[in-house]
């Protein structure tokens, strides 16, 4: 996931490549399939500008019924490089944004690795289920109200019983 942008002329360049879940560092993971990863690399003579586009699958575990369902990785994010060759703007900028860096013009490589898993793991979804329709999964074609009703206990515990005699 290293772009030698060194020997790279002033302009656009495409690249394509893919990595596993393990790469990533993200075993916890069922990736389903490599992460492709297809990018187009402006470059200018102060700054490499890269648009990155992530394409994978994925196995979730569902927030309803916690069956792993299947989610389509797919996301496009920009990443922007500035060279300079002063030590104190690269130490003043090195963490404040995550999407424009500050780099020495003396830099040959760019790692990508870090900002991929990071943008993989912001594309998962807060609330892990799959789609619905008319209230029935889309995945594993239960209804969702069945799975979303919550049970009555009808035995009380014994504890409570004397608070709930004073509430009456």
């Amino acid at each position: 996931m290293n772009i030698n942008i060194s020997n790279l002329k002033e302009g656009e360049h495409s690249f394509v490549f893919t990595v596993t879940g393990e790469e990533l560092d993200l075993k916890e993971y069922k990736f389903l399939n490599d992460v492709k990863v297809d990018l187009k690399l402006f470059k200018a003579h102060n700054q490499v500008d890269l648009r990155i586009n992530i394409d994978s699958i994925v196995k979730l575990p569902c927030d309803r019924c916690l069956e792993d369902f299947e989610f389509k990785l797919n996301n496009d994010f920009e990443l922007i490089y500035k060279f300079t060759y002063d030590k104190e703007e690269i130490d003043t900028n090195e963490d404040m944004l995550d999407d424009f860096k500050v780099i020495s013009a003396d830099v040959h490589n760019i790692d990508l690795k870090k900002e991929i898993r990071d943008y993989v793991l912001l594309s998962f979804p807060m609330k892990r289920a799959p789609d619905i329709k008319d209230d029935i999964c889309l995945f594993c074609n239960k209804n969702i109200n069945d799975l979303l009703k919550t049970q009555e206990k009808e035995e009380i515990n014994p504890v409570w019983e004397k608070l709930l005699k004073k509430k009456n």
